[in-house]
């Protein structure tokens, strides 16, 4: 995912893709602290945990990449 969030970043500008990968991130956290249990939905609590694990792991991809890549350019010469 980090090829494709590069990707975009590139065309979009890296800040925006950085701040979507982070709203991306938010959503899936507050999503899973928010899930209901077992016993409220059934089967649906397991699925959407690992779908919303997906999205984080998806977000963090391309977050990784896009922090580093902003924070080399944005360094001082030498560092």
């Amino acid at each position: 995912m980090a090829r494709v969030f590069g990707h975009l970043g590139d065309k979009l500008g890296r800040k925006k893709m950085v701040l979507l990968t982070m709203f991306l991130m938010g959503i899936a956290t507050t999503g899973i602290g928010l899930l209901p249990g077992y016993s409220s939905i059934g089967i649906w609590a397991p699925i959407s945990l690992v779908l919303l694990r997906i999205l984080q792991g998806i977000a963090v991809g391309g977050e990784w990449g896009g922090a580093v890549l902003l924070a080399s350019e944005h360094a001082p010469t030498g560092r």
